[in-house]
């Protein structure tokens, strides 16, 4: 698995060269927003993950209708502070404002569930925070990773059986 969004930009890649599975952080997350009924959502994390599609592509082939922030200002003051502020553990009022009011803006078109798109996003944003449900990627990627672990799937992969 790769233990972050942005990392998934490579997975076909990786995935052709290797003969074990990878578990994608948009295929667990798209199986907890379909366990909770949920079919439109909010997407946010850094630029290259909210602007292009290879985290929001591969949720929405599950069904799921995924919605970013259209304003391109909007997407830079997300990556700002996601760069500058969260990644140094720094949690300013104002920016947790601005991640509120980009979620409502969001709401306001209907998504209906918001995807913290970002391992730092967690940092700031909780579930009292918002009325609707809140994806946090990297703990349903590790939970994931954990049941697949467990499985029998994996003990059949680690005798060398299977993919």
């Amino acid at each position: 698995m790769f233990c972050a969004n942005t990392p998934h930009k490579t997975f076909e890649m990786v995935e052709s060269q290797l003969n074990i599975p990878i578990l994608h952080i948009a295929d667990a997350t798209s199986k907890e927003i379909k366990k909770q009924k949920v079919n439109k959502v909010c997407f946010l994390g850094i630029k290259f993950s909210m602007q292009e599609d290879f985290v929001t592509g591969r949720i929405e082939t599950h069904g799921i209708e995924v919605l970013t922030p259209a304003d391109k200002e909007a997407i830079i003051e997300l990556h700002r502070i996601i760069q500058e502020e969260l990644t140094f553990g720094k949690i300013i009022p104002s920016s947790k404002l601005f991640i509120l009011e980009t979620i409502k803006t969001m709401t306001n078109q209907g998504a209906e569930g918001v995807i913290l798109g970002c391992t730092e996003f967690p940092l700031m944003i909780n579930e009292t925070d918002l009325s609707i449900p809140i994806f946090n990627t990297t703990h349903i990627h590790a939970k994931a990773a954990t049941q697949f672990i467990l499985s029998d799937d994996s003990i059949h992969l680690s005798i060398g059986f299977g993919k």
